[in-house]
């Protein structure tokens, strides 16, 4: 999403995920501070929460797009905004046992994990490093 007209190269931008395919309509509410999106064949209505980019934001990340720092009061699992990388991937199927009768087995979808594994550096430092 971007901050309309956009005739930028590069602009600051947001990602707000979620749907399967591809989105047929968006609305921001009047405060900017909600997202509302329908999707095309999923059928399925979103509704993020975002904040209003302030000028004094420290931006952070590739030099071709850029993130906000997370705002202040925001929760994390809520908003779309703030949340860098939303939740865990689901992990593979794996093939489980019989069930509780003895006559049923097949493929089953293990729990999501509850956080996302470590897949590089932590520090801030270390990522700009790369």
């Amino acid at each position: 999403m971007f901050n309309y007209p956009c005739v930028v190269e590069a602009a600051p931008n947001r990602l707000h995920r979620g749907h399967s395919s591809h989105v047929s309509c968006v609305r921001v509410s009047c405060d900017d501070r909600r997202v509302l999106s329908s999707g095309g064949q999923d059928c399925a209505i979103f509704l993020y929460e975002t904040h209003t980019m302030a000028p004094d934001w420290e931006w952070r990340g590739n030099r071709k797009v850029k993130l906000p720092l997370k705002h202040p009061e925001c929760d994390l699992e809520r908003c779309a905004t703030c949340a860098e990388r939303g939740p865990a991937p689901l992990p593979d199927p794996v093939w489980g046992p019989l069930d509780k009768s003895g006559k049923l087995m097949g493929w089953v979808q293990p729990p999501r994990p509850t956080e996302w594994p470590d897949e590089g550096p932590a520090s801030e430092e270390e990522r700009d490093a790369l």
